[in-house]
């Protein structure tokens, strides 16, 4: 399966909605997701245009790895957050990966496991979060992401020049002796 690339447009003409469309293979599927900003806050709209929602929108999902529904399933956390008047809400995790667990606990297609997920309450998420088989899911996951970010931050470290941090470190033991 080709990893879906998800395009940013914002609609010409209405000025206040954007669009995430998903890409594959250089084609248009036809699945989109629209957040009307306009049903903001009126400081979350002022923070948005001054600070870039349209950006904090769609990195809600960038790096991540699945298909449309789960990854525009990061943007949906984010933009409840934005309703509330929260810019940077702490998140639990994410409903992207509360839709992974539950589609593999169930051995059912993540697209379904998504509408569940979308349709359930904030308690019903949350007591679904604590059932044990989701959580070794979702602390799987989790562990995989770190191991990944890891792996990439010591192939990026490979070769790397630590002479400015040896003469750092050396100035300033040297500072502390005298």
């Amino acid at each position: 399966m080709a990893k879906p690339k998800l395009v940013i447009v914002r609609e010409a003409g209405t000025g206040s909605v954007l669009r995430f469309l998903e890409k594959l293979d250089g084609k248009l599927t036809g699945k989109s997701a629209e957040f009307d900003l306009a049903v903001l806050p009126e400081t979350m709209q002022n923070l948005t245009y001054r600070l870039g929602g349209y950006t904090k929108i769609g990195n809600a999902f960038a790096g991540k790895e699945g298909d449309f529904e789960t990854l525009i399933a990061h943007s949906y956390a984010t933009w409840e957050h934005m309703k509330e008047g929260r810019w940077n809400a702490k998140r639990e995790s994410s409903d992207a990966d509360l839709i992974t667990a539950i589609a593999e606990v169930l051995s059912i297609e993540e697209e379904i496991a998504a509408k569940a997920v979308e349709a359930m309450s904030a308690d019903e998420k949350a007591a679904q979060r604590k059932d044990v088989q989701v959580v070794a899911v979702m602390s799987r996951i989790a562990q995989e992401r770190a191991e990944k970010r890891a792996q990439e931050a010591k192939d990026k470290a490979k070769g790397s020049d630590t002479s400015t941090l040896a003469a750092l470190v050396a100035k300033l033991t040297n500072k502390e002796a005298e």
